[in-house]
């Protein structure tokens, strides 16, 4: 097998059929296959994906609580392909995800290098196993395991956009009823935040927040939830890093594949305070923090 498209997912019935069926439009199932980790969804997920299994051969389902660093970890441990294509499930990709499959077959750093779009990506398995894969975060699982590709010299991203959100915007209660659970989820994202970027103060992170929410819940919630997930990353071992370092290295390692697509180029955003910049690169120009 030489492409395994690896996914976790958790109580995304809606819009899972929707996501499946854009990437099973552009394979061959006898070509790829695909591994999917449910984190024992309560909504009907779990059918869903036992139905696609029943139509289409190499298609593997895993059921484990999880977070998603984890569930992508156990789904690239299960898997054997010499490429590793990470999906999201609450996505619908477009063609523009298949043209960047197959303009990576043809890329002179094919196998050197783990390439990075918005949404989806390409990673040799020997790269992922050099650096360890996925770690155990719920949040920024994603950044933190290209800061380690990058740190050996070993990605490069490419803003094209391969797809799109589910455009419905569902309520945080969907996923958790309790108010005490979702506290305690936006408690793990802001940890693993810390952790997976480090390069984040507190202000830097509040500063984000500061014009997201009310100026009650600003104070009465978000400083002190904050704060303590600062402290709670750094007792977990974290190390400092230089901001203006990690944007350098980032900007560093864009590429241009030359697809004909919209770009994002802000799609990870910088710590900084430092105005907007204009930057050109290729044929498309955009801008950067």
């Amino acid at each position: 097998m030489k492409h395994s498209i690896c996914s976790t997912v958790y109580n995304n019935a809606p819009r899972l059929r929707a996501s499946l069926d854009s990437i099973l439009q552009y394979i061959n199932p006898e070509e790829f296959e695909i591994v999917v980790v449910d984190s024992k969804s309560t909504d009907g997920t779990l059918e869903i994906l036992k139905e696609y299994a029943k139509k289409f051969p190499n298609f593997k389902i895993i059921v484990r609580k999880c977070t998603r660093g984890k569930g992508r970890q156990i789904a690239f441990e299960n898997s054997s392909g010499e490429y590793i294509i990470p999906v999201d499930l609450d996505t619908i990709y477009t063609d523009k995800w298949w043209e960047l499959i197959k303009a990576y077959e043809n890329w002179e750093g094919k196998g050197k290098y783990a390439l990075q779009a918005i949404y989806s990506g390409i990673y040799p398995r020997h790269l992922l196993e050099r650096v360890g894969g996925w770690r155990d975060l719920q949040y920024a699982e994603d950044f933190d395991l290209w800061w380690r590709l990058i740190e050996i010299d070993a990605f490069k991203w490419y803003p094209l956009i391969t797809g799109y959100n589910w455009e419905e915007k569902e309520p945080e209660k969907r996923q958790a009823k309790n108010i005490f659970k979702i506290i305690y989820r936006k408690y793990l994202n802001e940890r693993d935040r810390f952790i997976a970027r480090p390069e984040y103060s507190i202000k830097a992170r509040l500063e984000q927040i500061k014009s997201l929410t009310s100026k009650k819940t600003y104070y009465s919630f978000w400083i002190p939830l904050v704060t303590f997930s600062k402290f709670i990353a750094i007792l977990k071992g974290t190390s400092k890093r230089d901001p203006q370092l990690v944007e350098y290295l980032w900007s560093k390692n864009i590429v241009d594949f030359h697809i004909s697509k919209n770009l994002w180029y802000n799609f990870i955003p910088f710590p900084t305070t430092r105005k907007i910049r204009n930057y050109t690169i290729g044929r498309a120009k955009g801008v950067r923090v």
